[in-house]
């Protein structure tokens, strides 16, 4: 399943839905978005290991349901660069500048923005982020984020 970047792909086997950058993802009265993912070199003391980026990957979640949600980019996501599992990059955060990273809890009605860091091969050609299921049992099935390099 290839997102060309235009609206959701539903894939019937394995009850998953795959959303590009930029696409929300909504169940329950929580939507999520992928806004962007971005490559960094680092700093001048915080760099990725030789032939790796960092990617950062910044999501939006709006709760307008009722209940309070708590957020673990640690147990919250699962992230696959090309086919391969991948863990987060703590380093790499370092590098998020002014923003949040996408970890605490959100308020019935209110909003997260927030990153999540990597350090992937500078070659990588797709990041897939999936959603933990036990951790967002508001999203039925599988629920995944996916951006290429361009």
């Amino acid at each position: 399943d290839r997102v060309s970047g235009y609206g959701s792909v539903k894939n019937a086997a394995d009850k998953s839905t795959s959303y590009g950058i930029g696409q929300p993802a909504t169940a329950n009265d929580v939507t999520m978005t992928l806004v962007s993912v971005k490559e960094s070199k680092g700093s001048e003391y915080n760099k990725p290991a030789d032939g790796k980026v960092f990617l950062l990957c910044e999501f939006n979640i709006d709760n307008k349901s009722t209940k309070d949600l708590a957020i673990s980019s640690m147990a919250s996501f699962e992230a696959y660069v090309d086919g391969y599992s991948t863990t987060q990059s703590i380093t790499g955060l370092l590098e998020k500048g002014s923003k949040n990273q996408l970890d605490g809890n959100i308020a019935a009605g209110k909003k997260m923005n927030g990153i999540i860091a990597y350090e992937v091969p500078k070659d990588w050609k797709e990041i897939e982020i999936q959603l933990n299921p036990d951790v967002f049992s508001f999203f039925s099935g599988k629920t995944i984020f996916k951006a290429t390099k361009k």
